[in-house]
């Protein structure tokens, strides 16, 4: 369980082939991926809100509007599933 959340909602995190489902987490300093406990991958994705450069949108199955990409400033790219990803984007943009 994660405390002090500023935000939290069901999410997909893209790992490799697989989209592990579990919940996302935005607290002052960080983006926190948990995923359930039935997925093959199991490990925890935490990153330092300070190590993200910026948030853009990506549709998923080409036509539903869910996808939020998180870009690193080494340039790397996280892919997360979201409900509501207007109000994800905001908030993470805001705390940047």
């Amino acid at each position: 369980m994660i405390e002090g959340y500023i935000n939290k909602g069901n999410a997909n995190m893209w790992k490799g082939l697989e989209s592990v489902g579990g919940k996302l987490y935005l607290t002052k300093e960080n983006l926190i991926h948990v995923p359930h406990r039935l997925n093959f991958q199991s490990e925890k994705y935490s990153v330092a809100l300070s190590d993200i450069d910026s948030i853009e949108f990506y549709n998923t199955l080409k036509i539903m509007p869910n996808g939020l990409i998180v870009i690193l400033k080494n340039g790397e790219e996280k892919k997360f599933v979201v409900n509501g990803r207007k109000k994800w984007k905001r908030e993470i943009e805001n705390l940047l």
